[in-house]
């Protein structure tokens, strides 16, 4: 999701967190027509203006504002949107799926997929139409009074555009507090900003389970035994520690298509030798239903179909935003077919077989929490995981660019130091280097790749997906007490309960593995 909205165009400076607020009035503080809009202070650059420009296309994640003066593109047709919501969902999280299928039996665990999903892509539905109603700056009446802006007439100026926090913020304008600065300071956007910056550290951890438990068994099978995941960390930090300190990663975001690739052959890669390694020892007899480990299946399917804190920079850039629930019913039936089809084959494959994988019980059987662990080594499943380590290796800095923006920002509006000085310089560097090391630490934390996708899944997930998004739209119904309010609120309430559930079930699995 990143990897897009880093080639997405910049907008007008917007305040956010804790940023002194400034006239609403867009004409007056929107640039001249023609002209690139500016970025606020705290989003840092390096390098000379051509060379940022990326940089500023990634603030776009952040906050700011559409020119309602500017001169309209031409926007994503839905095919477009469709792909470019499928290639946000689809990661290695796909691999966690078949223990996920074990810890909710095949039918149960095929029936919540397929519900999650529906309801995933209902609240995306609901997210977009919250902030087509609040984003009313650049609208007529008749706009402001339906709640829907046509963008797709060349004749009329681009609508203000809101990301996520910000929706949050004007939603819930009664939960803002203001310094004696004048600074301005949301309940609801700074934990949607929070969300946003746990998610980017939970899945950057993941990711470098995922490498290093990798690369360790790799090392094992070609015979360095000795090299444990420790080591392996150590080889790959220096890495990341570039890739963190780039000046400019839209060239990585170029890449997330042959990582996507690399997803589905590795996908592909695990049912077929999945067959030939396993094939006798296949059944149909596998749990229907599995209630007690029901919590360990949330997880993994939040985080394969939660892109809530992405989504809006690709809804706001399509050339017809009315047809978004049509691409999102689309996407979302591609996507929960593919995966139910994927983690229920996977059962049955592996639901016989043991688990060697490190931090996995001796008595377990059944497919391993990341089920490449589940095939025996050869040079093709072998070529697989390697791409699939040096993808995420790549894809990690696109990560972390969320979070490590929005703290940026705080940073050095908090500092209040001079844009492009070497001060600005040294502490975005620090605080990259203390993001780094914070994503290492909860690597060392959740070791299991497994666990840190149902922790981010259960928890960050859960959070910005099932619960924020309904409870803004409730607050903008003109009848709360209606059946589609009383609807909206069971949404928060499972919601609530799926995250405070499955998050304490991981959380009791990582110390239980401990």
């Amino acid at each position: 999701g990143h990897a897009f909205a880093a080639r997405l165009r910049p907008f007008a400076p917007r305040p956010t967190l804790g940023q002194p607020e400034i006239p609403r009035n867009s004409h007056a503080s929107a640039p001249a027509p023609g002209r690139q809009a500016s970025l606020p202070a705290g989003i840092i650059m390096f390098g000379s203006d051509e060379d940022n420009k990326a940089t500023e296309q990634r603030a776009s994640l952040l906050g700011e504002d559409a020119d309602c003066t500017a001169e309209r593109k031409r926007g994503l047709t839905g095919f477009q949107t469709g792909v470019s919501m499928v290639k946000c969902a689809l990661g290695a999280g796909s691999f966690t799926l078949p223990a996920a299928f074990l810890n909710g039996g095949l039918y149960l665990s095929f029936a919540m997929l397929v519900f999650c999903g529906g309801l995933a892509g209902y609240t995306l539905n609901l997210l977009a139409h919250c902030e087509r109603r609040v984003s009313a700056l650049c609208s007529s009446p008749e706009e402001k009074e339906s709640g829907f802006v046509e963008t797709s007439d060349p004749t009329r100026p681009p609508r203000r555009k809101l990301t996520y926090p910000e929706l949050g913020r004007e939603a819930f304008p009664e939960l803002s507090l203001t310094t004696s600065s004048g600074t301005v300071y949301n309940a609801l956007e700074m934990i949607i900003f929070g969300g946003i910056v746990a998610t980017s550290v939970g899945v950057g951890a993941a990711y470098i389970d995922f490498i290093t438990a990798t690369l360790a068994d790799l090392l094992a099978t070609w015979g360095a035994s000795d090299i444990n995941r420790v080591e392996t960390l150590f080889i790959i930090l220096p890495f990341v520690l570039f890739l963190a300190y780039l000046r400019d990663v839209s060239a990585l975001a170029h890449g997330a298509v042959l990582g996507n690739i690399a997803v589905i052959v590795g996908i592909a890669t695990v049912v077929v030798a999945g067959f030939q390694e396993n094939g006798d020892e296949a059944t149909m007899d596998v749990p229907a239903a599995r209630i007690r480990t029901l919590p360990g299946f949330f997880g993994p399917a939040a985080f394969l179909f939660a892109i809530h804190t992405v989504i809006l920079p690709i809804v706001q850039s399509m050339e017809k935003e009315e047809n978004f629930v049509k691409v999102v019913a689309s996407s979302y039936s591609v996507m929960t077919v593919g995966n139910a089809v994927f983690g229920g084959l996977c059962l049955i494959i592996f639901y016989n077989s043991s688990c060697d994988a490190e931090g996995v019980d001796d008595d377990y059987t059944g497919p391993c929490p990341n089920v490449l662990d589940s095939l025996s080594g050869s040079s093709a499943v072998d070529a697989v995981r390697i791409v699939l380590c040096i993808d995420l290796l790549f894809t990690i800095p696109l990560v972390l660019i969320g979070g490590r923006e929005i703290l940026e920002r705080g940073l050095l509006h908090a500092l209040e130091l001079e844009r492009k000085s070497k001060a600005e310089y040294r502490a975005c560097i620090a605080l990259r280097t203390v993001i780094v090391g914070a994503t290492i630490a909860l690597a060392f934390g959740v070791p299991d790749f497994g666990n840190a996708v149902s922790l981010v899944g259960g928890f960050c997930n859960c959070l910005t997906a099932f619960i924020v998004p309904p409870i803004i739209h409730i607050k903008l119904m003109d009848d709360p007490k209606s059946l589609e309010g009383a609807a909206h609120a069971g949404i928060v309430v499972f919601g609530l309960v799926a995250l405070v559930v499955t998050t304490t079930y991981t959380i009791q699995g990582i110390i239980a593995s401990a």
